[in-house]
């Protein structure tokens, strides 16, 4: 009831209370509706006690004597290498039909498909890199805004890059702030629109990243979003800072890679 809980509340409302009281489980319904799982342990060991009582009563008086435990320790033993044994089998193939996946073989092949450098990332080797440069260029500590669509979401975890959006929007604490829809919206204007120049003042940020997010491609389901291999957003929400590029008033590129950029957010801007 506990988790049934928690899980109406992570997915159906947003707040300062939904975050105290969920965000121990990462703050995301997904992860509490898998919570499940807790309440199968208990279950799970019920289940295989009453198999090994039912297979010790079965085997009584025929095999062997359902009171010596020393009979009894080696039954459960091997019971439990057999649910083993069913629990981790890995993938296979049937020949003539198909290939079956299991539960933990598809864990299996997810885990070993996901830390593959061989395959592509939404956070690239190639943004590291860049990121890694930006590093050296910006003084320590400097905030930067970013679009966390294109990779950068992961700069600050994995290589210690100060961003303004260091999670994709599901993943924020509450709503987000004024501020932060106002630079989503309308950066590319902050030259124009005053309101935009004060969020980015506010914000004391001096720079904008932008990596690649040319594998993004329109969500043929919607119209409104773009989708890659990782992620969606919808293009209306980001339009303020997709709509950046070299020769946007106000911003003066530092660095360049192909599509990626470090922009210096000039401070007569507005």
């Amino acid at each position: 009831m506990l988790m049934c809980f928690l899980y109406f509340l992570s997915a159906a409302t947003d707040g300062r209370f939904k975050a105290v009281l969920t965000g121990f489980w990462y703050h995301d319904a997904y992860r509490l509706g898998a919570s499940a799982v807790f309440t199968g342990i208990p279950l799970a060991a019920i289940g295989l006690w009453s198999l090994m009582n039912m297979i010790v009563k079965l085997l009584d008086g025929v095999m062997l004597d359902g009171h010596d435990s020393r009979q009894r320790i080696v039954l459960f033993a091997a019971v439990l290498v057999v649910v083993e044994i069913m629990n981790f089998f890995p993938n296979y193939h049937m020949r003539g039909s198909h290939s079956v996946d299991t539960p933990f073989g598809a864990v299996t092949r997810d885990l070993r498909y996901t830390n593959s450098r061989d395959e592509p990332k939404s956070y690239t080797a190639d943004e590291q890199r860049f990121v890694q440069e930006v590093r050296q260029v910006v003084p320590s500590g400097s905030l930067i805004l970013n679009q966390p669509y294109d990779g950068s979401v992961y700069a600050w975890g994995i290589d210690d890059l100060n961003v303004y959006y260091k999670a994709w929007q599901g993943n924020w604490l509450g709503r987000p702030t004024a501020q932060s829809r106002l630079i989503m919206n309308g950066l590319a204007s902050v030259n124009e629109d005053q309101h935009v120049c004060q969020a980015v003042k506010e914000s004391h940020a001096q720079y904008l990243m932008l990596l690649d997010r040319t594998d993004y491609k329109p969500d043929p389901d919607d119209k409104a979003k773009v989708i890659s291999d990782y992620a969606g957003y919808k293009k209306r929400d980001w339009q303020g800072v997709d709509a950046i590029h070299d020769g946007t008033p106000g911003f003066t590129p530092v660095l360049q890679q192909g599509v990626m950029r470090l922009y210096r957010i000039d401070s007569r801007a507005c």
